[in-house]
């Protein structure tokens, strides 16, 4: 009893040095040598009056998707209304079209996300990737494969939010086998042949790996119970290391998908200990797996001993006092 005390103590210790401490800046590598290199190919098959028509696409596109993130969506639909009906309107190559209907799309997918009309949202997610591949296979933009990571990374957001957790976490998985493995699970309509996106950056899909992996780490955190293991047995494969790349692949996910597997196992010495070494490291470029990562935590320490429970309950407290809680472990905070 004694160790275990002290290794709680310890923990909490830990905890305490870490936990408010600011996250990394939210720009990636992924997201600089995207912009980076977007640029370039796009410009090389725009002429420069077509690529200065859709440089003001993309701004007045991400204004009104700005909009819609600060809950503005009156002003985000009328952004879009405008830009759907220029659109409608303008005459251009067919890359410029489809560049436009592109971003365009996937931008008001968000405001419908945030609208609840979860149908449509998808619908305009799967008609930008198909876009993606059309572009891709006319005019050589490889680089649009790495778009359809995102693309495919709202579509699981979708089906969370809809309550569709085993859709959403068998989606995960299959991205995740595509992108490791280069498995063919993925049908064409939503994913690029992976010899295209091979041409890629490996920074890119690297990130997409960890980001569609924290998806399911946010639907299975603090959980424990019997649908929390069938879930999470679509990407358990993942965390072992003889199934999985040497080069380090993913590794927050890869950190977390051993640490979960922990848990369930129901290894306590060796969870406590791995979970205070991620608490500690920080909130990183996926800040889902730190969080993630606290509530695995306080789910098991609450049913492991009168001490665990009282350290779960103090880090449920400071935790709910931390900037950029994710919403639905603010509610499973505020349940607890």
């Amino acid at each position: 009893m004694a160790d275990h005390s002290f290794v709680l103590a310890h923990i909490r210790e830990t905890i305490s040095r870490c936990l408010h401490q600011p996250p990394a800046p939210a720009e990636t590598l992924s997201d600089r040598v995207f912009a980076e290199q977007f640029e370039t190919a796009v410009r090389a098959v725009l002429s420069d009056d077509e690529w200065a028509v859709f440089s003001n696409i993309l701004n007045r596109q991400n204004e009104a998707l700005t909009a819609a993130q600060a809950g503005r969506l009156e002003a985000a639909s009328k952004g879009f209304r405008i830009l759907r009906a220029e659109q409608h309107n303008r005459s251009g190559s067919p890359a410029l079209t489809a560049l436009a209907d592109i971003f365009i799309g996937a931008a008001e997918a968000y405001l419908r996300y945030r609208l609840a009309d979860y149908e449509e949202a998808e619908r305009l997610i799967r008609r930008a990737t198909a876009l993606d591949q059309d572009i891709i296979d006319s005019h050589g933009l490889t680089l649009m494969s790495a778009h359809r990571l995102q693309l495919g990374h709202n579509l699981v957001r979708i089906r969370a939010r809809q309550g569709r957790h085993r859709e959403a976490v068998r989606l995960v998985a299959d991205f995740m086998a595509y992108l490791e493995w280069h498995s063919v699970s993925l049908p064409r309509e939503l994913a690029s042949p992976r010899k295209q996106l091979s041409s890629v950056p490996e920074c890119i899909p690297q990130h997409y790996f960890d980001r569609l992996c924290s998806e399911a780490a946010m639907l299975l955190a603090g959980r424990f119970d019997d649908d929390a293991r069938m879930l999470f047995g679509f990407l358990a494969p993942h965390a072992h290391k003889a199934s999985c790349s040497s080069s380090g692949y993913g590794q927050d996910a890869h950190v977390w998908l051993r640490l979960k597997t922990l848990a369930l196992a129901g290894e306590e010495c060796a969870f406590l200990e791995q979970s205070a070494q991620t608490i500690e490291a920080g909130r990183k470029n996926e800040p889902l797996f730190w969080f993630a990562a606290v509530m695995d935590l306080i789910g098991f320490c609450r049913h492991q001993s009168e001490e665990g429970a009282e350290l779960a309950n103090w880090l449920n407290r400071e935790t709910q006092q931390m900037g950029g809680v994710p919403y639905p472990l603010r509610k499973m905070l505020a349940a607890e």
